[in-house]
């Protein structure tokens, strides 16, 4: 059996006998503008047995935002442009996903009434989805 095929039947087998749809969440809080690369990189809690999807989706406060930019209450101030990125998978030495290196990227697309050294809170939400295992410790006695 080559290579190809003993990954495809050991994906297949994980898949039929203890892996289930599964979901991880990463939050991830940035001030400012401009792209970020995070440290370290974010454990999933699980292995997923293919590669997971990612969701993302980012909140800001509109009124700390206004404030900062001396809008009229109730006017809706300039919004930035988020992105989530995933930079690099950590893969098991099955070949299974376990991790993710994550980036972002906030930037507001009218610079001439946002000042670049605007110090605003952007959270980011990442979700990972698809068919998992869970990760259990080595040490649990039965």
């Amino acid at each position: 059996m080559d290579v190809v095929e003993a990954r495809r039947a050991e994906v297949i087998r994980n898949r039929e006998n203890h892996a289930r749809l599964a979901q991880s969440f990463g939050v991830y809080t940035t001030t400012g503008q401009g792209s970020c690369q995070f440290r370290r990189s974010f454990d999933f809690g699980l292995t997923f047995v293919e590669e997971p999807r990612m969701g993302y989706g980012s909140i800001i406060d509109l009124d700390d935002l206004g404030d900062k930019l001396d809008n009229e209450p109730g006017e809706v101030p300039p919004l930035p442009h988020c992105t989530g990125l995933v930079t690099d998978w950590d893969i098991d030495n099955r070949g299974f996903y376990v991790g993710a290196s994550l980036a972002v990227r906030v930037g507001f697309p009218v610079e001439d009434l946002v000042p670049p050294t605007l110090q605003v809170s952007v959270v980011h939400h990442f979700t990972f989805s698809g068919m998992a295992m869970k990760d259990v410790p080595m040490d649990l006695k039965d």
